[in-house]
């Protein structure tokens, strides 16, 4: 029995995403230009929607080569990091200097001043605050999903793979619009959206059937692709070089950590509730992101 190797092997992969994530969206601002982070950050969004659709194919593809077993699949994915460091290594950029004597600080120092300085800033603390929010009702949504799949449309065998498909696309067209959206895109724009996609899931949930489960996936798809590829760069717009480190790395911890949460909480309802979990799911991303919009319409613009 391998079993510890797998988990060791899921351990490092995860720390790996901790350290890349933060590191990758931190160096962004000393690489692009400010005036094209917004295209930026939803290129990038789209590529990863795009990875994730191809990866799997690729995948499958290499899994049914004769010649090719499960331990030389993880070799070929092991070298694909190699080839993620060489790209890496390629990319040019000059630096934030640091300050004369001034002294490293520990781990736990530099989590508190991030908080202070999250705390400092109520847009930041807002960001953040809609972020997990958002995570916290995707846990929902994607416990829904398999469910929905298995219990409502088993008779069509690949339910599952098609609603995956959907959301996937709907990413894709999300990230494209963002790209060539000559105006830069406010943040009352994206949680009017969020506001928005609430609906549609209840109004889904009333009349549901197969037509509106696939609605719901594009749309999913699309309004997760813009929020993410937005609230990216309203962050890095809204911290000082020196702390976005920092920042994201609590941004991914906020985000991330909320996700069991909801997992949690909606395991318990998902098959009492059914099709009508996304009329929950949707009363509150109404509600929540009601607040936030209203909020930062009142306090910031």
């Amino acid at each position: 029995p391998q079993i510890w190797l797998l988990i060791l092997i899921t351990f490092i992969l995860n720390l790996m995403l901790a350290l890349n994530y933060p590191a990758a969206k931190s160096i962004v601002p000393e690489v692009i230009n400010g005036n094209y982070l917004q295209k930026f950050n939803a290129l990038s969004n789209t590529f990863f929607g795009l990875a994730n659709i191809i990866a799997p194919v690729i995948g499958g593809v290499l899994l049914a080569i004769n010649g090719i077993d499960f331990s030389e699949f993880i070799l070929i994915n092991a070298a694909s990091y190699f080839i993620a460091l060489f790209f890496n290594l390629l990319i040019t950029y000059q630096p934030t200097p640091s300050v004369k004597n001034h002294q490293s600080e520990s781990f736990l120092i530099s989590t508190i001043s991030g908080f202070k300085y999250v705390l400092e800033h109520k847009k930041l603390l807002l960001y953040m605050t809609s972020t997990g929010i958002f995570n916290f009702v995707c846990a929902g949504f994607l416990l829904t999903t398999p469910y929905i799949s298995s219990h409502y449309f088993s008779k069509i065998t690949s339910s599952y793979s098609l609603f995956l498909i959907c959301a996937a696309v709907g990413g894709l067209v999300g990230g494209l619009w963002l790209t060539v959206q000559k105006q830069k895109i406010s943040s009352n724009r994206i949680f009017a959206e969020q506001i928005c996609y609430g609906i549609i899931l209840i109004l889904g949930s009333l009349k549901f059937s197969i037509y509106s489960w696939i609605i719901i996936a594009l749309v999913y798809g699309l309004i997760q692709s813009r929020f993410f590829g937005s609230m990216i760069t309203f962050i890095q717009e809204e911290t000082d070089i020196s702390f976005l480190g920092r920042i994201f790395g609590l941004t991914f911890l906020f985000f991330d950590g909320i996700q069991p949460v909801g997992s949690f909480i909606f395991g318990f309802f998902v098959s009492t509730w059914g099709s009508w979990t996304y009329s929950v799911l949707g009363s509150l991303t109404l509600s929540l992101f009601g607040l936030i919009y209203f909020f930062n319409r009142k306090t910031f613009e």
